[in-house]
Protein backbone atom coordinates (compact mmCIF):
# COMPACT_ATOMS: atom_id res chain seq x y z
CA UNK A 1 0.00 0.00 0.00
CA UNK A 2 1.35 3.41 -0.93
CA UNK A 3 1.78 6.31 1.48
CA UNK A 4 1.12 9.84 0.35
CA UNK A 5 3.69 12.57 0.81
CA UNK A 6 1.47 14.28 3.38
CA UNK A 7 1.58 11.32 5.76
CA UNK A 8 4.58 10.64 8.00
CA UNK A 9 6.46 7.37 7.52
CA UNK A 10 5.43 4.45 9.69
CA UNK A 11 7.09 2.02 12.05
CA UNK A 12 4.96 -1.14 11.92
CA UNK A 13 5.33 -3.87 14.53
CA UNK A 14 3.53 -7.21 14.48
CA UNK A 15 2.97 -9.06 17.76
CA UNK A 16 2.10 -12.68 17.02
CA UNK A 17 0.59 -15.06 19.57
CA UNK A 18 2.64 -18.26 19.48
CA UNK A 19 1.17 -19.79 22.63
CA UNK A 20 0.22 -23.45 22.69
CA UNK A 21 -3.48 -22.75 22.18
CA UNK A 22 -2.73 -21.43 18.69
CA UNK A 23 -1.99 -25.02 17.64
CA UNK A 24 -5.04 -26.63 19.23
CA UNK A 25 -8.21 -27.40 17.33
CA UNK A 26 -9.08 -26.63 13.76
CA UNK A 27 -11.63 -24.31 12.20
CA UNK A 28 -14.13 -25.32 9.56
CA UNK A 29 -11.47 -25.00 6.85
CA UNK A 30 -9.19 -27.40 8.72
CA UNK A 31 -6.65 -24.75 9.75
CA UNK A 32 -5.21 -24.15 13.19
CA UNK A 33 -5.08 -20.57 14.45
CA UNK A 34 -1.29 -20.70 13.97
CA UNK A 35 -1.76 -21.47 10.29
CA UNK A 36 -4.16 -18.53 10.01
CA UNK A 37 -1.62 -16.31 11.79
CA UNK A 38 1.12 -17.35 9.36
CA UNK A 39 -1.13 -16.57 6.43
CA UNK A 40 -2.21 -13.22 7.88
CA UNK A 41 1.36 -12.14 8.65
CA UNK A 42 2.49 -12.98 5.11
CA UNK A 43 -0.39 -10.91 3.72
CA UNK A 44 0.52 -7.99 5.95
CA UNK A 45 4.20 -8.20 5.01
CA UNK A 46 3.55 -8.17 1.27
CA UNK A 47 1.29 -5.10 1.57
CA UNK A 48 3.48 -2.84 3.72
CA UNK A 49 4.33 0.65 2.41
CA UNK A 50 7.85 0.85 0.98
CA UNK A 51 8.83 3.75 3.25
CA UNK A 52 8.12 1.94 6.52
CA UNK A 53 10.34 0.22 9.05
CA UNK A 54 9.02 -2.97 10.62
CA UNK A 55 9.58 -5.79 13.08
CA UNK A 56 7.89 -9.01 14.19
CA UNK A 57 7.57 -10.18 17.81
CA UNK A 58 6.47 -13.69 18.73
CA UNK A 59 5.16 -14.31 22.24
CA UNK A 60 3.92 -16.94 24.65
CA UNK A 61 5.32 -17.22 28.17
CA UNK A 62 8.22 -15.11 26.88
CA UNK A 63 8.76 -13.12 23.69
CA UNK A 64 11.41 -12.65 21.03
CA UNK A 65 11.88 -10.24 18.11
CA UNK A 66 12.83 -11.03 14.54
CA UNK A 67 15.17 -7.99 14.46
CA UNK A 68 16.87 -6.24 17.42
CA UNK A 69 15.19 -3.01 16.28
CA UNK A 70 12.73 -2.20 13.49
CA UNK A 71 14.36 -2.40 10.06
CA UNK A 72 13.75 -0.68 6.72
CA UNK A 73 11.37 -2.55 4.42
CA UNK A 74 13.65 -3.97 1.73
CA UNK A 75 13.75 -7.11 -0.39
CA UNK A 76 16.23 -8.62 2.06
CA UNK A 77 14.28 -7.86 5.24
CA UNK A 78 11.02 -8.94 3.59
CA UNK A 79 12.62 -12.27 2.71
CA UNK A 80 13.81 -12.72 6.30
CA UNK A 81 10.37 -11.91 7.67
CA UNK A 82 8.65 -14.20 5.19
CA UNK A 83 10.88 -17.09 6.23
CA UNK A 84 10.09 -16.32 9.87
CA UNK A 85 6.35 -16.26 9.16
CA UNK A 86 6.48 -19.56 7.28
CA UNK A 87 8.18 -21.34 10.17
CA UNK A 88 6.27 -19.90 13.15
CA UNK A 89 5.04 -22.61 15.53
CA UNK A 90 2.67 -22.57 18.50
CA UNK A 91 5.46 -23.56 20.86
CA UNK A 92 5.95 -20.69 23.30
CA UNK A 93 3.70 -21.77 26.19
CA UNK A 94 1.02 -19.54 27.71
CA UNK A 95 -0.46 -16.22 26.63
CA UNK A 96 1.56 -13.46 28.34
CA UNK A 97 0.83 -10.42 26.21
CA UNK A 98 1.79 -7.57 28.54
CA UNK A 99 5.59 -7.73 28.16
CA UNK A 100 5.69 -7.86 24.34
CA UNK A 101 3.26 -4.94 24.18
CA UNK A 102 5.41 -3.00 26.62
CA UNK A 103 8.49 -3.75 24.51
CA UNK A 104 6.82 -2.74 21.24
CA UNK A 105 5.37 0.49 22.62
CA UNK A 106 8.33 1.79 24.58
CA UNK A 107 10.00 5.02 23.51
CA UNK A 108 9.11 6.83 20.32
CA UNK A 109 9.41 5.84 16.69
CA UNK A 110 12.72 6.97 15.20
CA UNK A 111 12.85 9.66 12.52
CA UNK A 112 9.45 11.10 13.46
CA UNK A 113 7.71 7.88 12.50
CA UNK A 114 4.18 7.03 13.55
CA UNK A 115 4.14 3.61 15.22
CA UNK A 116 1.43 1.11 14.34
CA UNK A 117 1.30 -2.11 16.37
CA UNK A 118 -0.71 -5.10 15.16
CA UNK A 119 -1.59 -7.88 17.60
CA UNK A 120 -2.69 -11.28 16.24
CA UNK A 121 -4.09 -13.61 18.92
CA UNK A 122 -6.60 -16.34 19.67
CA UNK A 123 -6.28 -15.94 23.39
CA UNK A 124 -7.64 -14.73 26.66
CA UNK A 125 -5.62 -13.26 29.52
CA UNK A 126 -6.27 -12.66 33.21
CA UNK A 127 -4.72 -9.18 33.36
CA UNK A 128 -6.82 -7.36 30.77
CA UNK A 129 -7.10 -4.15 32.80
CA UNK A 130 -3.32 -3.95 33.12
CA UNK A 131 -2.93 -4.54 29.37
CA UNK A 132 -5.46 -1.83 28.52
CA UNK A 133 -3.86 0.65 30.91
CA UNK A 134 -0.44 0.06 29.35
CA UNK A 135 -1.73 0.53 25.82
CA UNK A 136 -3.78 3.61 26.70
CA UNK A 137 -0.81 5.30 28.38
CA UNK A 138 1.61 4.43 25.57
CA UNK A 139 -0.74 5.66 22.85
CA UNK A 140 -1.83 8.86 24.59
CA UNK A 141 0.79 11.00 22.83
CA UNK A 142 -0.68 10.37 19.38
CA UNK A 143 2.50 8.72 18.08
CA UNK A 144 1.48 5.07 18.55
CA UNK A 145 -1.69 3.14 17.75
CA UNK A 146 -2.68 -0.49 18.29
CA UNK A 147 -4.75 -2.79 16.10
CA UNK A 148 -5.89 -6.28 16.98
CA UNK A 149 -6.88 -9.27 14.85
CA UNK A 150 -8.72 -11.99 16.77
CA UNK A 151 -8.40 -15.50 15.36
CA UNK A 152 -10.86 -18.32 15.95
CA UNK A 153 -14.11 -18.72 17.83
CA UNK A 154 -12.53 -18.88 21.27
CA UNK A 155 -10.80 -15.51 21.24
CA UNK A 156 -11.74 -12.97 23.89
CA UNK A 157 -13.65 -10.17 22.17
CA UNK A 158 -13.17 -8.05 25.27
CA UNK A 159 -9.37 -8.38 24.96
CA UNK A 160 -9.22 -7.76 21.20
CA UNK A 161 -11.62 -4.81 21.25
CA UNK A 162 -10.07 -3.42 24.43
CA UNK A 163 -6.54 -3.35 22.97
CA UNK A 164 -7.83 -1.62 19.85
CA UNK A 165 -9.95 0.88 21.79
CA UNK A 166 -7.14 1.76 24.21
CA UNK A 167 -4.77 2.28 21.30
CA UNK A 168 -7.17 4.22 19.05
CA UNK A 169 -7.08 1.49 16.41
CA UNK A 170 -9.45 -1.13 15.01
CA UNK A 171 -10.44 -4.65 16.01
CA UNK A 172 -11.07 -7.40 13.47
CA UNK A 173 -12.11 -11.02 13.84
CA UNK A 174 -11.62 -14.04 11.57
CA UNK A 175 -13.58 -16.99 12.90
CA UNK A 176 -13.77 -19.59 10.16
CA UNK A 177 -10.28 -19.53 8.66
CA UNK A 178 -11.62 -18.65 5.21
CA UNK A 179 -8.69 -17.40 3.11
CA UNK A 180 -10.73 -14.75 1.30
CA UNK A 181 -12.17 -13.36 4.53
CA UNK A 182 -8.71 -13.26 6.09
CA UNK A 183 -7.34 -11.40 3.07
CA UNK A 184 -10.13 -8.82 3.27
CA UNK A 185 -9.65 -8.27 7.01
CA UNK A 186 -5.86 -7.92 6.77
CA UNK A 187 -5.92 -5.38 3.94
CA UNK A 188 -8.80 -3.46 5.53
CA UNK A 189 -6.99 -3.23 8.85
CA UNK A 190 -3.71 -2.15 7.25
CA UNK A 191 -5.57 0.51 5.27
CA UNK A 192 -7.14 1.76 8.51
CA UNK A 193 -3.67 1.94 10.11
CA UNK A 194 -2.45 4.26 7.37
CA UNK A 195 -5.36 6.64 7.92
CA UNK A 196 -5.68 9.31 10.66
CA UNK A 197 -6.56 7.87 14.06
CA UNK A 198 -10.12 7.06 15.08
CA UNK A 199 -11.82 8.17 18.27
CA UNK A 200 -13.82 4.96 18.57
CA UNK A 201 -12.85 1.38 17.88
CA UNK A 202 -14.26 -0.17 14.72
CA UNK A 203 -15.08 -3.87 14.62
CA UNK A 204 -14.72 -5.98 11.49
CA UNK A 205 -15.78 -9.61 11.22
CA UNK A 206 -14.85 -12.25 8.68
Amino acid sequence: LAETASRPPREIIFIIDRSGSMGFGRNRDGKTQMESAREALMLFLRALPASCTFNVIGFGNTFSSLFPTSQPYTDATLEQATRYAATMEANMGGTEILKPLEHALRGRGGGGRQRQVFVLTDGQVSNESQVFDLVRAACSDGVSRTFCLGLGGGVSHHLVEGIARAGRGTASFVVGGDAEALHVQVLSQLKQALQPSLDNVTRWYG
